[in-house]
């Protein structure tokens, strides 16, 4: 049963990675912004599956982030909406 429990947890991390990878795809530039947001997102993910299997998790903080750069660039229209995303579905 465990082992099936953590088949099922890596199956669903998979498709929500591919599913955030597409998300970033369609960002286009913020290469450094995009590795940060992968690092991210594989650590909610690695949770994901300790809890399926039983294990300790501690309370991950979420980042402070701050999107800079010259007005309207479309910081907050082209990025943000895909971090709030990740934020409430993970």
């Amino acid at each position: 049963q465990m082992i099936e429990m953590a088949r099922e947890a890596c199956e669903g991390s998979r498709m929500k990675m591919e599913a955030i990878e597409a998300q970033l795809g369609k960002i286009i530039g913020l290469h450094d912004l995009k590795i940060q947001l992968r690092k991210w997102a594989k650590g909610m993910l690695l949770d994901e599956k300790r809890k399926a299997l039983g294990l300790k998790v501690a309370v991950r903080r979420p980042p402070h982030m701050a999107f800079l750069g010259n007005p309207g660039t479309g910081n907050n229209i082209s990025v943000l909406p895909n971090v709030t995303q990740l934020y409430n579905n993970y």
